[in-house]
């Protein structure tokens, strides 16, 4: 009885597996040169922070105009 339990869990995960490897074989992933962009235009997408405000301020030590 333990034999063919197991034997019938080891038959079923054979079985898993093909069926993953099928699907993933179906699947072909296109390389990044291959995708095609020309449909998508550049847009502003606003300020990255969500309040929108100035973050950090970096002066110039030797030049406090610039």
């Amino acid at each position: 009885m333990k034999k063919s339990t197991f034997l019938s869990f080891i038959a079923l995960l054979l079985c898993l597996q093909t069926i993953h490897s099928q699907k993933t074989k179906k699947e072909d992933k296109q390389a990044l040169d291959t995708i095609k962009i020309s449909g998508l235009k550049w847009r502003s997408i606003g300020p990255s922070l969500t309040s929108g405000r100035i973050s950090d301020i970096a002066v110039n030590p030797n030049n406090p105009f610039e």
